[in-house]
């Protein structure tokens, strides 16, 4: 079987951190870094990780000083993502997988555009409640990675999938391995349209979608916009995942936030173009009207249009 031994990971964020952690304790003699340019190499280095209020220091290196990887996993905001689907050109070898562990779906597209498709699984993490202030980082729930191929997968495919699975394994890593894998990413990314967005607009906690009535109304009609370009797609999303979709945020802490809030929240750019940016470009492509994500669009590129 093939082995993950040297593994590398760009983006030390709250998502990024989550995974970081046990990796680096798994490779304790060696074979992990954090992945950063020299500049930001040298903030990590000084001021390292405040993580649940304890300082965590990591081995960080260029991509240039790390060289081929057999694992490169990739945690960005989907802001820098063009921007890292070149830095890190030197860690990829011909045989190296690049993990996307990013909302939405289309890092993995993107990201194939310059690497080999058959080392660009789909993936995604769900359940992660987390959250970063500088180089403060509060992990409440660390998540779900979840990761596969089709059953009509190449060879390549699935070692890289038993690959990712074993070494997740014995790192420890809350993970599963999805046989289908391209609707339950759809299944996230629905997630994100309705509960990063509104959280965003609204600038609400967790708390107001397990309690807030009208919330939930809400949050369930961006839900069924985004089944209906999701079905154009080819990806089917029964009634009955949609209300599994919105039970599952009963797991979420209630004081804690989506990422995209706290983006608007630190005056930082947004992912909202990965969101209703997306759907609102594969609506006009297959002629679905998606008013609410065109609506929560403009509204979350207002906000960031006014920050001083």
């Amino acid at each position: 079987m093939k082995k993950l031994e040297k593994v590398a990971l760009l983006g030390a964020g709250a998502l990024g951190m989550t995974y970081a952690l046990p990796l680096r304790k798994y490779f304790s003699e060696g074979g992990f870094c954090l992945l950063a340019g020299e500049k930001r190499k040298q903030r990590y280095l000084k001021d390292g990780f405040i993580v649940n209020g304890t300082r965590e220091d990591f081995v960080v290196q260029t991509p240039e000083e790390t060289g081929i990887c057999d694992l490169v996993i990739l945690a960005p905001k989907y802001t820098a993502l063009a921007e890292v689907i070149d830095e890190i050109a030197p860690c990829v070898g011909r045989d190296t997988i690049v993990l996307s562990l990013m909302n939405g779906v289309s890092s993995e597209l993107m990201l194939r555009e310059k690497y080999p498709a058959e080392n660009v699984p789909n993936a995604y993490v769900i359940a992660l409640s987390s959250e970063k202030y500088g180089n403060v980082i509060n992990i409440g729930l660390s998540g779900i990675a979840v990761f596969g191929c089709t059953d009509d997968a190449s060879d390549r495919e699935k070692e890289n999938i038993a690959a990712l699975d074993e070494l997740f394994t014995a790192a420890n890593v809350d993970h599963r391995v999805s046989r289908h894998i391209i609707r339950d990413q759809w299944l996230k990314f629905m997630g994100n349209c309705g509960l990063n967005q509104i959280s965003a607009v609204l600038n609400l906690n967790y708390e107001a979608f397990k309690y807030d009535n009208d919330i939930k109304t809400l949050l369930k009609a961006v839900f069924e916009e985004v089944v209906r370009v999701a079905a154009a797609e080819g990806v089917i999303i029964t009634e009955e995942q949609i209300i599994q979709n919105v039970e599952r945020l009963e797991k979420m802490v209630d004081d804690s936030t989506s990422s995209m809030c706290q983006d608007v929240r630190n005056h930082k750019k947004t992912e909202v173009d990965m969101f209703a940016g997306h759907i609102i470009e594969l609506g006009k492509k297959h002629g679905i009207e998606t008013p609410l994500n065109f609506m929560l669009y403009h509204m979350i590129k207002r906000i960031e249009n006014s920050y001083v």
